[in-house]
């Protein structure tokens, strides 16, 4: 019975952890949405994708190995006969068996792989194309990297990824001495129809793009960059050397389309130089209808160039949206304008916060041939510590075309400055 026992003990041990692994096979739980709100995405799903085992499975682990060999221990010591020895041994076996187990299902959620990308083919083995199927298919944590520089021609659109914890990094590839010089990888949508999408996250969750210039899908509804069906908390960009994206010459730059994403260090709507526009048609950035996206930081590393844009540099229609130490509507200088079309910014939705009070969250919001920032039916918004109409430094004008904060359509209970 006592053999039974610790037997039976190590296989629940197995189960309970296989539970947890189901529970949590698509990554952790996201955050709710604020005020009880609808989560991101039409289906209110929370994917991931291959979330990574934690100290905790490795804690199970090592306790279903030692409650085992020491059961073992005691009960030897107790054998006097041999055909209880027989029994002891058996026990012992199962629950080492059990043990084992737990170890190859840990080593298979630890997996993480590499799949380079070598050649600038639309397809086939090497391509970015069959990099991204490869991690689709796969389980686990997945970094595509690069060993070619140059630029990749699409002939049909990307696959969309769709398993969390993807890194696609560029930035070995990077041109130049940083921080100046440009993405090494560039990939161009000339050739592809209305709606195509440049790198597409749909459902994938926790996953970084890192170091490519991303152009040309400009046809009707195009965008460089999408993140759609509760692909949330990633980072588009990053502050390391060549993380930096460009996006250029695009309908909008990157539409999020989810929730907790982080767009950081990049250029939208500039060529590399940061001198020069490249426009995308519509908006630079386009928050469409989620929650507590981050666009910048406090640091010169985290600020996004967003100018030179068609229409708007940032759309936000979505709620608590936080926009911070970007240079919207200048040139990376923060000195010479390079307009966006219309306004730096519009607001639509409420409870968003362009700028801050902390050192650096400060936005830089000039040159543009609209408003700078106009809030549109849009309430309990917050706009502060700015330099509004201003160069970087707040000692020479570069004034907007029209206001400088314009609010219309009934938008009320909006805080403009403060201390």
């Amino acid at each position: 019975m006592k053999t039974f026992k610790s037997g039976m003990a190590a296989i629940l041990l197995l189960m309970a952890f296989s539970v947890t692994q189901i529970m949590f096979a698509q990554g952790p739980p996201e955050p709710p949405p604020p005020n009880g709100g609808n989560p991101a995405g039409p289906d209110n799903e929370l994917v991931g994708g291959g979330a990574p085992v934690g100290n905790g499975s490795v804690m199970l682990l090592i306790m279903a190995a030692s409650y085992a060999a020491t059961k073992w221990r005691r009960r030897r010591q107790k054998s006097k006969a041999g055909e209880r020895t027989k029994k002891i041994q058996a026990g012992h076996t199962l629950s080492i068996l059990a043990a084992a187990l737990i170890l190859v299902f840990q080593a298979h959620n630890l997996k993480a792989d590499t799949f380079t990308v070598s050649n600038l083919n639309d397809n086939g083995d090497g391509s970015l194309r069959w990099a991204i199927e490869q991690a689709n298919a796969t389980s686990g944590q997945h970094t595509i990297n690069f060993d070619v520089n140059g630029t990749i021609t699409l002939v049909t659109a990307l696959p969309s990824i769709t398993r969390g914890y993807t890194i696609i990094d560029a930035s070995s590839q990077w041109q130049g001495v940083w921080p100046d010089g440009a993405p090494g990888i560039v990939i161009d949508g000339t050739d592809l129809l209305n709606t195509a999408v440049g790198i597409y996250l749909n459902g994938a969750s926790y996953c970084e793009i890192r170091g490519l210039h991303i152009t040309n899908f400009a046809a009707d509804q195009c965008k460089a960059m999408l993140t759609f069906n509760s692909a949330n908390n990633n980072i588009i960009g990053g502050t390391g050397a060549g993380m930096r994206n460009v996006i250029t010459n695009s309908y909008t730059g990157i539409e999020l389309r989810s929730s907790y994403n982080t767009i950081i260090g990049n250029y939208i709507g500039v060529a590399p130089d940061g001198l020069t526009a490249a426009p995308n048609n519509q908006r630079g950035v386009y928050i469409n209808a989620n929650y507590d996206n981050i666009i910048g930081g406090t640091t010169e590393a985290e600020r996004n160039i967003i100018s030179g844009n068609t229409h708007y540099g940032i759309y936000i229609a979505g709620q608590n949206t936080i926009v911070k130490g970007n240079y919207i509507g200048t040139d990376k200088n923060g000195t010479t304008a390079l307009p966006n079309g219309n306004d730096g910014i519009i607001v639509t939705e409420p409870n968003n916060t362009i700028g801050g009070t902390e050192t650096g969250a400060g936005n830089l919001i000039s040159g543009n041939t609209g408003d700078g920032v106009y809030l549109l039916a849009a309430n309990n918004n917050t706009i502060v510590g700015n330099y509004i109409g201003t160069d970087k430094n707040g000692t020479s004008a570069l004034g907007n075309g029209n206001a400088g904060v314009y609010i219309a359509g009934g938008a009320n209970s909006n805080v403009i400055g403060g201390t």
